[in-house]
């Protein structure tokens, strides 16, 4: 199709019209159009033919002037996302990362090693992801995706960093390459792309509403003092969860009578609360009466006085729900059980981006891509989440839209509407309308059309 449906076009206008140049604007509205019709962003499979192919490659390759490129498509879905919040007093901003799992490609440019579900180290690569709640609506907006690569030579981790500063890097030839690096400012690391996506997501979020509080929430492998501290001198607030093995500021002797710091999970909390829950999910398993208890305190970490809290629940026949006690630190004032209820509540809205997650694996084909080089890659990646951002955007109109319906209908939805059966229903209203246009141009009658629907088709 020569134009974008009608469906996405005011979603896209922004990003469209940040290229002079007429050739990449139509580009960009047949490659989007292309992956909303196909439910791929394999771009061979898409392409019409191979000059079309090499269009879209020249699109996210990075080699043109215009280019489709994780900046530019972030910077989009953050204007398209927070203009929501005028006049409310708080947003929550969820922020984890996601791996983009190859394993059976050897080819790419970059190759990392992530984890698979099962805990094995296979290859792929990493992204940093954002997405806010909308409290009036109740909804998830996307916000930012940084894709990366722990094989990239420009990753300098932590730990390779103070390997290098201290002379003690072996590799002279990676100590050369790191010296070159360093001195171009091109480094970066995990918690670099952090702190660069929590500080646009609040500058944007500011110059549309200045008053209202940033609420980041993030899971355990975001445990470091600098992003607590980092996040407070913007004037944000956080919640973010410990990894198990923390320490407490208490010491103890251990089995062999030396001294060490005592658990965090093991540490007795100054204030208790025990509360009984009629339900409770979690790993896809319901507990009725389930017992939570609550406890919170003023904890020393890193010679800083810091707000935690730690949950545990039971279910009705006393085993364990959680294995260990789930620690949180915040920068709020836990001041009494409401306060630690609210905490938790607000850690528990993290599993809103894990359904992000899954919708863009499973529906929009996040870990298909058949590219070989980085550049691309990334903004292939980058430009999945920003489409994938468009299905969020309309999530409430998704129940109430009479063509929003039919359209989920025409896609097996059998009266249910969701992000999922509108993306099937749209492709083959795409597809149709693709069948249509190729009719007319090529003087195909209708009847011709029934009679080739009567001898091939499988119904």
């Amino acid at each position: 199709m020569k134009k974008i449906s009608l469906f996405i076009a005011d979603y896209i206008s922004n990003l469209v019209n940040s290229f002079k140049d007429k050739r990449a604007k139509k580009n960009t509205e047949c490659l989007i159009n292309k992956i909303f019709g196909g439910k791929s962003i394999q771009l061979w499979s898409i392409s019409s033919d191979s000059k079309e192919y090499e269009r879209f490659r020249n699109l996210i390759n990075g080699e043109m002037v215009n280019t489709l490129d994780v900046e530019l498509l972030n910077k989009n879905l953050l204007i398209n996302s927070v203009s929501c919040l005028k006049g409310q007093h708080r947003v929550v901003v969820i922020h984890d990362g996601s791996e983009i799992r190859k394993p059976e490609s050897e080819q790419l440019e970059n190759l990392g090693w992530v984890q698979a579900l099962d805990g094995s180290w296979v290859l792929g690569y990493k992204t940093f992801d954002s997405v806010l709640i909308d409290n009036q609506k109740g909804t998830v907006k996307l916000l930012s995706c940084t894709p990366y690569s722990n094989a990239d030579p420009n990753f300098i981790s932590i730990e390779e960093k103070k390997a290098y500063e201290k002379g003690k890097l072996a590799d002279t030839e990676r100590k050369k390459e790191i010296e070159d690096i360093l001195a171009k400012q091109d480094d970066y690391n995990s918690k670099k792309i952090c702190f660069a996506q929590i500080k646009s997501i609040h500058d944007q979020i500011k110059a549309v509403n200045p008053e209202i509080v940033i609420i980041h929430v993030l899971d355990r492998g975001f445990d470091s003092t600098e992003i607590f501290d980092y996040i407070e001198s913007l004037g944000d607030k956080y919640v973010i969860r410990f990894k198990g093995n923390r320490n407490s500021n208490e010491k103890i002797l251990n089995e062999k009578g030396k001294e060490t710091f005592l658990k965090l999970y093991s540490k007795v909390f100054e204030n208790k609360r025990e509360a009984v829950y009629s339900k409770v999910c979690f790993q896809k398993k319901v507990y009725q009466d389930a017992k939570g208890i609550f406890e919170w305190d003023t904890v020393v970490i890193e010679n800083k006085l810091y707000q935690v809290a730690r949950i545990s629940f039971y279910s009705r026949d006393g085993q364990k729900i959680f294995k260990d006690p789930m620690l949180l630190i915040c920068n709020y004032i836990i001041s009494n059980f409401e306060m630690a209820q609210y905490v938790y509540e607000l850690y528990l809205q993290r599993t809103r981006i894990e359904g992000v997650f899954k919708f863009l694996k499973e529906v929009l084909g996040w870990e298909t891509f058949r590219i070989h080089d980085y550049t691309s890659i990334k903004n292939l990646i980058a430009l999945t989440f920003f489409i994938g951002g468009y299905f969020y955007e309309i999530e409430h109109e998704l129940i109430n839209n009479e063509t929003v319906q039919w359209i989920c209908k025409l896609g097996n939805g059998k009266g249910k509407v969701t992000r999922y059966y509108f993306m099937q229903g749209l492709s083959k209203l795409l597809l149709a309308a693709e069948v249509e246009i190729f009719r007319k141009k090529n003087d195909i009658s209708e009847e011709q059309m029934r009679l080739a629907y009567k001898m091939f088709a499988m119904k």
